[in-house]
């Protein structure tokens, strides 16, 4: 509906939208009251305005669309930069990851050192109680059997662990976490601490050299060992775990390796040296 000074009903025909039917219903129309006829639509302003927005919007909404596309286009990562990132992650994993493995095995190291300096106490009020006389124990309590364990109690070896343990307030002294932490070492022994006795070592083929009244500890009184601060007391079974080294390619293959100490004197030390140089301390006289 229109105010034209005259009231106008229109219509438009379907089949010509650019005409319309109007029926003048003002007091000075000629025709009839109910008469139609056909009149020409005119556009309004509400027909400009949107046609001028329609017109505004266009060109806006592209440029935004526009826009989007490029900050997607921005944010988007290409083949050549996803390389480079994965090139800078892999050469900062390769230099972080050796040094991490450094550390831990330098906590590790200093775990079993002090482990050592534990066992060497527990030996010294071993002594107190016993006449100053070291005790009669294995070398170890590898379950292989090497080197035979020669001392007995009502049938069962006797270890490290079972005459130091009433000395001994944390089981876990017992324990070298570079040593637990090999494959199958868990199965194999024990402990990993070995007892300076050589008695089992003399009756192995090859090692007929040792003899534990000349070069061990066991059984003999803390007087009759004169190099208190070079002979070997208790030792870690490992011969090159702590310097990145195997006991197999040590002991086998030459290689520079390395030995957790305990010497009768009490000091604790991780004494560098191939195979040679370990079993050479271990058969260095006690006086």
């Amino acid at each position: 509906m229109s105010v034209r000074g005259r009231y106008t009903e229109s219509c438009a025909y379907e089949d010509d939208p650019g005409v319309s039917m109007s029926m003048d219903t003002g007091p000075q129309a000629a025709q009839p009251r109910n008469s139609f006829r056909r009149t020409p639509a005119t556009p309004t302003l509400a027909d400009d305005g949107l046609k001028s927005i329609a017109g505004w919007l266009k060109p806006s909404v592209h440029l935004r669309g526009h826009k989007i596309a490029n900050r997607l286009r921005a944010r988007a990562f290409t083949l050549i930069e996803l390389l480079v990132v994965i090139a800078i992650i892999s050469i900062l994993a390769a230099i972080l990851f050796p040094v991490f493995a450094r550390a831990r095995e330098s906590a590790r190291r200093t775990v079993c050192l002090s482990n050592l300096r534990q066992h060497g106490q527990a030996l010294t009020l071993y002594l107190q109680d016993y006449d100053e006389r070291f005790p009669v124990a294995n070398f170890s309590d590898s379950l292989y059997g090497f080197p035979p364990q020669l001392h007995r109690q009502a049938g069962t070896p006797v270890s490290l662990e079972s005459v130091t343990e009433p000395y001994v307030r944390n089981h876990a002294v017992y324990w070298c976490p570079t040593m637990r932490a090999q494959g199958g070492r868990i199965s194999a022994a024990l402990t990993d601490y070995n007892y300076l006795c050589v008695h089992g070592w003399s009756v192995v083929p090859g090692f007929e050299s040792f003899n534990n009244d000349l070069q061990g500890v066991c059984d003999h009184p803390l007087a009759a060992i004169g190099r208190t601060a070079e002979k070997p007391m208790v030792i870690c079974d490992g011969l090159g775990e702590h310097v990145g080294e195997t006991t197999a390619s040590v002991f086998g293959a030459g290689k520079l390796g390395g030995q957790g100490i305990c010497y009768v004197d009490g000091h604790v030390k991780l004494t560098p040296g191939t195979y040679a140089d370990i079993v050479a301390r271990y058969q260095l006289p006690i006086n």
